[in-house]
């Protein structure tokens, strides 16, 4: 399996859900929005889908809301064999660069 390539600015929000994914974390967009802070999951989803070629799955879920309805979201996630590829492609240290970038742009923004 192969994987796609890093994005180069470490500290965007598209690196940050790269590293996420490299992670194991399974991605929704209310994640995202406690997480990282941003409400544009999917076109950091597809830039790193279309631009930075990796192979992430996406899959439909149902989930409660908070008033007792039910929404459709979906579910985004690398397959073990890409975060695999991606840890032998220096994966790990990318995550520490993304979390250490993304850490300082917060504390200047403070």
């Amino acid at each position: 399996m192969q994987c796609g390539t890093f994005p180069s600015q470490h500290k965007s929000v598209t690196a940050e859900v790269l590293a996420r994914l490299i992670q194991g974390e399974t991605l929704t967009s209310m994640s995202m929005v406690f997480g990282a802070h941003t409400t544009r999951l999917a076109p950091k989803i597809h830039v790193l889908r279309h631009l930075n070629g990796w192979d992430i799955m996406s899959t439909p879920a149902t989930i409660h809301t908070v008033d007792g309805r039910l929404t459709k979201v979906s579910e985004y996630r690398l397959s073990a064999a890409s975060i695999q590829a991606a840890l032998a492609k220096g994966g790990a240290h990318f995550c520490e660069s993304v979390r250490v970038a993304r850490d300082r742009l917060r504390r200047a923004l403070q």
